[in-house]
């Protein structure tokens, strides 16, 4: 099967997730636009690629605007396609935040931010938009020792930070971007949406299936919602990397 082919099949998978034939044949479009065009990749210019530079693309803008399907319905063909091959009893899943650049001043929740990206002696400045991405592990290395395990992202979720007051900012303004920042970041996140479980493996894989889920530094307390009872997630592995000088919030168990 060649990449366009493989790429038709997964889109194709896209259907449930849509009530109209109409939207979901724009969603192909834009998807395949979206690849393909030239420059910056924005509506305007996936339009042009489809032949409508002619008119404003005005269906196009709404069809993203007053958006009724749900984002995590068209990863899901990739979640059900990736854990076919698992022979494993575990499946591994990755989580980290990632920032998309942004260039307009109004865009909502768009913040200025460190460059991931920027050296080590200076810290960069970015105006982006912050993003949780949930990426599944394949264990390539079971059917070659050489090829090292490759992730695929299945979850892409918006996870804004809170506006920071300024220094003129009053008292109780900076109580609550205290109590603001400790309920909405990056570690509460996933607990605010559904069960690890249902955002993962519901429908995917069999029930005895475990979860595994690979943190890092403040996502470490990622634990406390994985391992409540009340979360049905006492099943839940994880593991956790932290720098030398950081005491370590969770354990490592051997799988």
């Amino acid at each position: 099967m060649n990449l366009l082919k493989a790429l038709l099949m997964i889109l194709s998978m896209w259907r449930p997730a849509f009530c109209k034939q109409a939207a979901f044949a724009r969603a192909k479009e834009l998807a395949f636009a979206c690849l393909c065009a030239c420059g910056r990749k924005t509506i305007t210019s996936m339009a042009i690629f489809l032949g409508r530079g002619h008119k404003l693309p005005i269906a196009d803008y709404k069809f993203y605007s007053d958006y009724r399907w749900n984002v995590e319905d068209l990863f899901n063909p990739i979640l059900s396609l990736a854990t076919q091959p698992i022979e494993s009893k575990y499946i591994c899943f990755a989580a980290d935040d990632t920032k998309i650049h942004k260039t307009g001043k109004k865009i909502p929740f768009a913040t200025w931010q460190a460059d991931p990206l920027g050296p080590k002696f200076q810290t960069n400045l970015i105006w982006a938009l912050r993003y949780l991405q949930i990426s599944i592990l394949l264990p390539l290395y079971n059917s070659s020792k050489s090829t090292p395990a490759r992730s695929i992202p299945v979850r892409f979720i918006s996870a804004p930070s809170v506006k920071k007051p300024g220094k003129k900012g009053k008292i109780t303004e900076w109580e609550n971007y205290k109590i603001l920042s400790q309920k909405h970041n990056l570690s509460t996140e996933i607990s605010a949406r559904k069960t690890a479980r249902a955002l993962f493996l519901d429908g995917f894989a069999d029930k005895n299936t475990v979860p595994v889920a690979a943190l890092r530094g403040r996502l470490q307390h990622l634990k406390n919602f994985l391992n409540n009872k009340n979360t049905q997630l006492n099943t839940t592995k994880h593991g956790s990397r932290s720098r030398s000088v950081q005491k370590l919030s969770c354990h490592y168990e051997a799988i």
